[in-house]
């Protein structure tokens, strides 16, 4: 049972020990500004803004995760007593019932792409955990497992640009945006710049926004799903559920994005 953690308005998570990979030399420092910008903004409907580095997403490990949320949405995960569902299947058959009006198991087998059958064992595990119910003849979710709030992605890179892009939409799967930010200018900025463009990519080049990142909103399974992992981080590495270190900061009411633009202009 999940119990007995206070939400607060800015949480900050200790990287975990042995998960990922530390940021590249020098970047950390370039990326600081863009973190604190993020993690002392709060959106227009976010009360709780979360901050992971070397986050384990549905594909790929960014450097930093930022998720902007509604601090109810938050308190209500967490009071539901629900463990983190950070396994594909589960996360999409969650994610496909509504928590009012019953899905029959054969409609939600048609949605995850597989038979009632196969699905059967895990019907039994999500209900005895909490997470779905029966209800007259089919099944509802938890009202509270739902997509916690916007999941913002950053990688960063001192040098191989092209990989980074790459690795930064591929982050687009599941988050919100994504945003490689290079830590030295290359030589072919204008291509840089142009290829972030076409891959929907926001692009910090030494401090300065070159392509801002625009908000694209994955399918709901995989948003979910993402939720739920950033719920993980956020039991696992907050106190008391695990050793990370949470701090907390005074929050400011501005839009999050023109924040990081004025903070990274500096």
């Amino acid at each position: 049972m999940i119990k007995g953690l206070a939400i607060t308005d800015l949480i900050e998570l200790a990287a975990p020990p042995k998960l990922g990979r530390p940021f590249e030399p020098g970047v950390e420092a370039l990326l600081a500004p863009t973190a604190r910008a993020l993690a002392t903004a709060r959106g227009r409907h976010a009360e709780t803004v979360i901050v992971i580095p070397e986050f384990p997403g549905p594909f790929g490990v960014p450097d930093l995760v930022v998720l902007l949320a509604a601090g109810a949405a938050v308190e209500r995960r967490v009071r539901a007593s629900i463990l983190p569902i950070t396994t594909q299947t589960d996360a999409a058959i969650v994610a496909s019932l509504s928590a009012y009006r019953p899905r029959t198991s054969r409609w939600v087998a048609e949605q995850v792409g597989a038979t009632e059958r196969d699905l059967a064992t895990t019907f039994s595990r999500l209900e005895g955990t909490g997470a779905i119910r029966r209800f007259r003849r089919g099944y509802v979710r938890h009202e509270a497992l739902q997509p916690l709030g916007r999941l913002f992605a950053y990688e960063t890179k001192v040098r191989d640009w092209r990989r980074g892009l790459h690795q930064a939409a591929g982050y687009g799967a599941w988050a919100d945006h994504s945003t490689l930010v290079l830590g030295s200018v290359p030589r072919s900025t204008n291509d840089v710049a142009t290829e972030a463009r076409r891959m929907h990519v926001g692009l910090v080049i030494g401090k300065r926004w070159r392509v801002r990142p625009r908000i694209q909103l994955p399918r709901r399974p995989m948003r979910f799903w993402a939720s739920e992992m950033a719920f993980a981080a956020f039991v696992a590495r907050s106190q008391p559920f695990g050793e990370g270190e949470v701090r907390q900061s005074r929050a400011v009411r501005e839009d999050p994005l023109r924040l990081i633009e004025l903070e990274v202009a500096k």
